[in-house]
């Protein structure tokens, strides 16, 4: 399980890339300025308040952990809560 896409009330849609449960990846906002084609790769969350404090909260309220073995990824406890961490480390809000 990955967590693919985030929509926001009055906000964007926001489209997350990567594969698997590397915690590589990057996320992508439509819609901002209301071109829902038109694509921006965010350096960071922080100037869009709500999808902060969404991916912020996913990570606080988690108790599952990302392990690397060799060139691999496992997630450790409940798949949503695995998915969860691995969108807040790509956002680079994961603790």
């Amino acid at each position: 399980m990955v967590a693919a896409d985030i929509w926001l009330p009055k906000d964007a849609k926001v489209f997350v890339t990567g594969q698997g449960l590397d915690p590589n990846g990057a996320l992508f906002v439509s819609g901002r300025d209301g071109n829902m084609t038109a694509l921006e790769k965010l350096s960071s969350v922080s100037f869009m308040p709500a999808l902060s404090a969404l991916i912020k909260t996913c990570s606080l309220c988690n108790s599952s952990t990302l392990v690397e073995h060799g060139e691999e990824w496992y997630g450790v406890g409940d798949a949503t809560e695995v998915a969860l961490t691995v969108l807040a480390k790509k956002a680079k809000l994961g603790t």
